[in-house]
């Protein structure tokens, strides 16, 4: 059993302990303010830190600043700060061991002053650290004392002093033996704008050719986290970083809904920036590159176009004030490892301010394809989105620049400099089903007894024909380039494909080879082509194929059919007002077939329209009566068999026009 004296006497000890702790605290709180400024003096010595501070309060283990403000031309520093001793036996014991900066409002500001001394230490050379920046650092590191920062708010101030970013939290340790900094940060903000939810990661304090290296994990709102690691520059003001990662972050995929494949995309990022602290603007130089980037677009094509494997560096600049962001040198790779081509063109990119909307505020994009050679554009194109392609083989050299607004709600803007496109391609080489012989039979089996040879078709047909839809047709190329750019122009401002400013070579190349979907890989393949037989067919033939499989009607297909179906003639009895109404019809012959044909009269559109056809025939044949004999044939105008249509026929379609598609 034990005795009542055993128990009371640790009591009472312990009791008069306190009491004299208490006691003496009148006495030691000045001493530990006396002590406590000469270490801080000690500290802040050599650096240009002016320091204040409300009180100083005992711990077991220390003492505790309150109210401490530091300031310095570049830094304020608003918060508590507790420093701790090393109290067993040992080396160091009795010396700060531990620096906690606590519940602190930390502002840096940005020294635009200094870009000229940054900028005069020449590109390519190690950075040149700073001493008088890193002497507070190395005084604390040196005697081993860790440091702490806790629940500290970060925020960078531009030269007016207004916050341009800010971290809302911080939290970081410092080990001084071990020579690196475990830090977590959360809520990272531009100019009010979370960009990243989260970020945490590790910073070796061990110099590299004037660099730490760092691995830090980044965080977005419903995001996959980012794998980062890279190297800061000693005195803070540059760093580089790379990451390699597969598959989109779900953040962008709203954004990016036209990349494929969204899961497997693999994508490579090396990043560098100069400027954190010293520059106006931030100096960057960017690389991305992916080897199987798809595209996406209802646009494009029906289906998925790709892998694209490509790289694009941009080299430029950005000032966190304004929010303004300008590439003053960007170049992209496009490869094809199978064909060993490559595509290299260059550009600058420009927006005043990132975070306004681009109605406001469009991106500036100055693209430039510099002279490559014609095969290669070719052998870029992946093969199984651009089938008919393959097999052609041509020579010279293509150059082209464009200028582009982007303003995806009030329309884009592009422009084709004058003089500064250059198309300088032959044909070397054409697949079998490209050449006349190929063609021409084809047509006859597709036709069969149908088919009218060009000298059995009306000449006032065949000359309404080109008047209505391709005035140039015996000078172009199978590309009118003027009227390609027009219609390019105005299906990006209408923001969907109407196309336009096709040829009549274009027309027989969609209607024989390619289905009559609105895409732009259909599109591109129908100038390649038609571009391609300008080179390889007659004028004349080119002229005959497409009078014998375009549509005239809903099932009317070809020039012999059409005037049995009208007119009940052959193509070579059409009268001059037949003639005209026949080539009037298009592009739209389904409509006026209802409209005219069905109605047994010519609507007032479809008399506009042959009047305009006549004038511009008479106009192209001075001396020759062809208006006269117009307005006499066109009174006697007669529709054979339009008894056939009725209220309830319904025009239909055609999907594949042509009968075929190869």
């Amino acid at each position: 059993m034990l005795r009542p004296a055993k128990i009371l006497m640790p009591l009472a000890l312990a009791s008069g302990l306190c009491f004299v702790v208490l006691a003496s605290q009148a006495w030691l709180k000045p001493k530990a303010k006396a002590y406590a400024t000469r270490k801080l003096a000690s500290l802040l010595k050599q650096t240009d830190l002016r320091v204040q501070y409300e009180d100083i309060s005992l711990m077991w283990d220390g003492f505790r600043v309150e109210g401490l403000a530091c300031t310095s031309p570049q830094m304020r520093v608003h918060g508590a700060v507790e420093v701790a001793f090393r109290f067993w036996p040992g080396p160091g014991f009795g010396r700060p061991e531990r620096v906690t900066l606590d519940h602190a409002r930390v502002a840096l500001l940005r020294s635009p002053e200094t870009v000229r001394a940054r900028s005069s230490s020449g590109k390519g050379s190690a950075p040149q650290v700073d001493a008088a920046s890193l002497t507070l650092l190395q005084k604390l590191l040196k005697p081993g004392i860790n440091l702490q920062f806790r629940k500290v708010r970060l925020e960078v101030l531009d030269a007016r002093r207004e916050r341009v970013m800010h971290i809302n939290r911080l939290d970081a340790t410092l080990s001084a033996v071990e020579q690196h900094v475990e830090m977590q940060l959360q809520g990272f903000h531009y100019r009010g704008r979370e960009i990243l939810q989260g970020l945490n990661g590790q910073l070796i304090l061990q110099e590299k050719q004037g660099r730490l290296p760092f691995f830090v994990t980044a965080r977005e709102q419903g995001s996959e986290p980012w794998q980062l690691q890279g190297a800061i520059s000693a005195d803070l003001d540059s760093l580089e970083l790379r990451h390699k990662r597969m598959g989109i972050p779900s953040r962008w995929q709203p954004w990016l809904r036209s990349i494929e494949p969204k899961d497997r995309l693999e994508l490579l990022l090396k990043l560098e920036v100069a400027g954190l602290k010293k520059g106006q603007n931030l100096d960057f130089d960017v690389q991305i590159a992916s080897n199987n980037l798809e595209i996406n677009h209802p646009l494009l094509s029906s289906d998925k176009v790709g892998p694209w494997p490509f790289t694009i560096r941009a080299q430029g600049d950005f000032n966190p004030e304004r929010g303004s962001l300008s590439v003053r040198r960007g170049l992209i790779y496009v490869l094809q490892a199978a064909q060993k081509a490559q595509m290299k063109s260059s550009f600058t990119l420009a927006k005043n301010d990132l975070l306004k909307p681009m109605t406001e505020d469009p991106w500036r994009l100055n693209w430039k394809l510099a002279e490559t050679d014609c095969q290669d554009i070719l052998d870029i194109l992946p093969r199984q989105d651009f089938p008919l392609l393959q097999g052609f083989q041509v020579k010279g050299q293509v150059e082209l620049t464009a200028n582009i607004e982007l303003l995806p709600e009030k329309g884009r803007a592009i422009e084709f400099p004058s003089g500064q496109q250059t198309f300088a391609c032959r044909i070397t080489r054409v697949p079998e089903n490209f050449t006349e012989n190929w063609i021409r039979q084809r047509v006859q089996t597709m036709r069969g007894q149908d088919f009218v040879p060009i000298t059995g078709i009306s000449e006032d047909f065949l000359r309404g024909i080109i008047a209505a839809e391709d005035a140039t047709f015996w000078q172009h190329e199978g590309v009118r380039t003027s009227a390609l750019i027009a219609a390019f122009q105005a299906n990006l401002k209408a923001g969907k494909v109407l196309f336009g400013g096709s040829t009549i070579t274009m027309q027989m190349v969609k209607n024989f080879y390619l289905s009559h979907e609105k895409v732009l890989s259909r599109k591109l393949q129908e100038l390649l082509i038609s571009w391609a037989l300008e080179q390889t067919l007659d004028k004349k033939d080119i002229l005959e194929v497409y009078a014998n499989i375009i549509q005239f009607g809903p099932n009317v297909y070809g020039i012999r059919r059409a005037s049995q179906t009208y007119f009940g003639k052959e193509p070579s009895q059409l009268t001059t007002a037949e003639a005209l109404f026949l080539s009037s019809i298009l592009p739209s012959p389904n409509r006026h077939y209802r409209e005219s044909y069905c109605e047994g009269r010519l609507s007032e559109e479809l008399q506009e329209r042959m009047q305009k056809v006549a004038n511009g025939l008479a106009t192209m044949q001075p001396g020759q009566p062809l208006l006269t004999l117009y307005q006499d044939s066109v009174r006697r105008l007669y529709f054979q068999g339009n008894g056939r249509c009725s209220s309830k026929l319904q025009i239909s379609r055609r999907k594949e026009a042509g009968g075929s598609r190869f």
